[in-house]
């Protein structure tokens, strides 16, 4: 069986043009010293791009696999046995709290999915904590809209970046 070839439509950005701009960004955002700054970065600047230009990117299957394979390397390339052990006798609470973490990102995902109006795979991607990468890469697994759980996961890191300084500051200050 001959497999189809993937033609862009005329009104997608194609994967060549895209590519540099989605790394300068990624650069730029790095050189900032941004926090997640490549993967920041080149989400900005292809957004940016898409928004400027009113047309969407267009990632070949193949690239888009390639991607989300380099990511599980990388998160799987920092785990080992030094790390295991260093976390020692924080392993129980910390299974507890990423349980009861779960449990209300999800009851806050069925909110805001009837609130909002959104399906539920794409609220509970939106607001279960973990990696932007990483959920918006499960997001399109299971069939939830990729660009709103970037967007969301984007929000909520920028939120981080301005309150938790803030809060840090404000913390010590009172100590």
């Amino acid at each position: 069986m001959r497999r189809a070839t993937m033609r862009p439509h005329p009104r997608m950005l194609p994967l060549w043009l895209i590519a540099p701009i989605a790394a300068a960004g990624g650069f730029a955002a790095v050189w900032y010293r941004i926090p997640a700054g490549a993967m920041v970065g080149a989400l900005i600047a292809v957004g940016a791009t898409s928004l400027i230009s009113g047309r969407s990117a267009t990632i070949p299957r193949n690239v888009n696999f390639a991607g989300r394979a380099l990511l599980g390397t990388a998160i799987g390339s920092s785990l080992n046995r030094q790390t295991l052990e260093m976390l020692g006798s924080a392993i129980v609470p910390t299974i507890v709290i990423a349980f009861g973490l779960l449990g209300a990102s999800v009851g806050i995902a069925f909110v805001t999915a009837k609130i909002a109006k959104l399906d539920k795979a794409t609220a509970i991607c939106s607001f279960t904590p973990g990696g932007m990468g990483e959920m918006t890469s499960m997001a399109h697994d299971l069939g939830a809209d990729m660009r709103i759980v970037a967007a969301l996961h984007v929000l909520r890191l920028v939120l981080i970046l301005v309150v938790v300084p803030i809060a840090v500051v404000f913390v010590l200050s009172r100590g």
